[in-house]
């Protein structure tokens, strides 16, 4: 832990693994914006063990950690070139406790404030120059910062607009559900021997969108590709997730709260204290071939017991516009809405120029990192 700013009784440190008290502040976060979907992750413990490289920007307390910014390393391709880049995963300042008496209100809205104001102006300097968690004092040129930040989320997108992000993309969710879980023939994990092929494909596949990144691709061997003979013609990576959800708004938000989890046959597969679905990434599909997406999305959900699937995608994609296409997203999705979403970057030593690309070209998101 490297000790960057104490004001009065906030301390502000950077450190370069995830200490205990941060995992638990991390596990304890609940996720979304107040008055949409609100949830908890699971299996962040598991996760943060696969990161490469992960840094935090921490505010304390006293020895309560209150926030938490993490500063994911990664190499990322741009329309099939190469960026130094870092995403933020795992930013979550802790709402002060609600007041008891109506006259403590604006003392915790003050000290609300007071923290925000901490950590805005202090992490500026690693937005600024990231390299500072590798003991570099210069910015590389070239480097980039993103994040993904939901429309609706005044707090995060205000942040992000003061450290000096750009809103580039939009990006939504698109979910699958299925009452009843099929297997279809010719689908398979990958085996060892073929991933170093699947990457070329995958790069060769995204070569028109930014951010694009193969480092959760394969994560828990959860590669699936579709067979024709000896040829492997479309594939994806399916996690199986659980997240806790905590609040929905409006009449499908109740029905899914309070009604789905009893009714007989749903209450079986759905519970929303442990909501089971596939995060799924990495799509690629031989031209003609687009309809075994279905199948896969399909298989997957059947080997993890898992109902609901789950993606994230840019609103401009190619993949996007294909599964509109062959929709059969399944009944209970009517339930889910889409959550819309801003792809964020700090661009570092970028001319107008360069940014273009990042403007004009959709972008990729990575189950693993949203969830």
């Amino acid at each position: 832990m490297k000790k960057v700013l104490k004001e009065g009784f906030f301390e502000v440190a950077m450190e370069n693994s995830a200490s205990p008290d941060i995992l638990n502040h991390l596990n304890n976060t609940v996720l979304g914006t107040p008055g949409r979907i609100r949830y908890q992750f699971s299996g962040i413990t598991e996760k943060l063990s696969f990161i490469k490289e992960c840094y935090y920007i921490t505010l304390r307390k006293g020895d309560n950690l209150l926030g938490t910014i993490g500063f994911v390393r990664r190499l990322t391709l741009n329309q099939g070139k190469a960026y130094n880049s870092w995403y933020i995963r795992y930013f979550s300042i802790k709402a002060p406790l609600r007041a008891k008496k109506q006259k403590d209100a604006p003392r915790k809205k003050r000290q609300s404030s007071h923290m925000d104001n901490i950590f805005k102006s202090l992490p500026a300097g690693y937005f600024d120059n990231p390299n500072l968690f590798l003991g570099e004092t210069s910015p590389v040129p070239g480097t980039l910062i993103y994040a993904t930040v939901e429309k609706d989320n005044i707090r995060s997108q205000q942040f992000t607009g003061i450290v000096g992000f750009e809103s580039a993309r939009e990006f939504c969710s698109v979910s699958y559900s299925r009452t009843r879980l099929k297997m279809h023939d010719n689908i398979t994990r990958i085996n060892e021997i073929e991933k170093p092929a699947i990457l070329e494909v995958l790069r060769s596949f995204y070569k028109d969108h930014t951010l694009f990144t193969t480092d959760n691709i394969f994560y828990n061997n959860n590669y699936f590709v579709y067979r024709d003979g000896r040829e492997i013609i479309a594939g994806l990576q399916a996690n199986p997730e659980t997240w806790r959800i905590v609040e929905m708004p409006g009449l499908n938000g109740w029905l899914l709260l309070n009604i789905l989890p009893v009714v007989p046959g749903i209450s079986s597969f759905y519970n929303p204290e442990a909501f089971r679905f596939i995060g799924v990434e990495g799509f690629f599909y031989k031209e003609g071939y687009e309809d075994r997406i279905i199948p896969l999305i399909e298989t997957a959900m059947a080997i993890h017991n898992a109902h609901f699937a789950l993606t994230w995608l840019d609103t401009g994609s190619p993949v996007f516009h294909m599964l509109e296409t062959l929709g059969n997203y399944g009944n209970l999705t009517r339930f889910i809405s889409r959550v819309p979403a801003d792809t964020k970057i700090k661009f570092i030593g970028y001319t107008e120029e360069e940014k273009k690309i990042f403007y004009n070209s959709p972008a990729y998101f990575s189950c693993f990192d949203m969830t």
